[in-house]
């Protein structure tokens, strides 16, 4: 990937991070009923995909939940 490039993606990845944070507010994967984790918090989120269209990895517990957290009870 050329170096331009590579800076607008970084930038994309950085605006796509931010936004996430704002929504998620002080909700967690690990407090949402999306979450499905294993020991250590790794898993993954039963409804988003990442760009490869795989289930979208998790890797800690605390990680910022996105916009469409719903409480686990």
């Amino acid at each position: 990937m050329p170096r331009d490039e590579e800076s607008e993606f970084s930038k994309k990845l950085s605006r796509g991070s931010a936004a996430i944070k704002k929504a998620a507010g002080s909700n967690t994967c690990g407090g949402c009923s999306h979450s499905i984790l294993g020991e250590g918090g790794l898993g993954f989120c039963a409804i988003n995909e990442n760009y490869e269209g795989d289930s979208l990895r998790i890797y800690r517990d605390d990680a910022y939940a996105c916009s469409r957290f719903n409480v686990r009870r």
